[in-house]
């Protein structure tokens, strides 16, 4: 059986610590904190929890949650902010012991959604 990078940074615990670690620092950012206000964070949490789980090769949980562009339509989400996203991640996956190459593969896998979430001011003119 092959490892995956789900594997390799411990599995659903692993993934539970950070995605609660990440959330914690989202919702503290200034700039950040207006995208969740009003949310649901335990079902946001538990989406990111699935999502991270199968986009890391993980089987151990299935994402039925909306596709990425239906799920942030409307949030009008610039690249600055996007961006800041995965520097948050990268620092959670960093201080979680998630050695760095593992933390590039997983910002490699997240970088091609930037054109599901990133709403151009063309796009949100729709």
């Amino acid at each position: 059986m092959r490892s995956t990078i789900y594997d390799e940074i411990g599995g659903a615990p692993a993934v539970t610590v950070v995605v609660d670690a990440f959330y914690e620092r989202l919702i503290a950012d200034p700039d950040l904190m207006a995208y969740f206000a009003g949310r649901d964070m335990a079902r946001l949490k538990a989406h990111q929890r699935a999502l991270v789980t199968v986009a890391l090769g993980g089987t151990s949980e299935e994402y039925s949650g909306r596709m990425m562009q239906p799920a942030h339509r409307g949030l009008a989400i610039t690249d600055m902010a996007f961006d800041k996203v995965l520097d948050h991640l990268h620092a959670v996956l960093v201080s979680a012991g998630v050695p760095p190459v593992t933390c590039a593969k997983i910002l490699a896998i997240l970088q091609p959604l930037r054109t599901d979430v990133v709403q151009s001011s063309v796009a949100v003119a729709r």
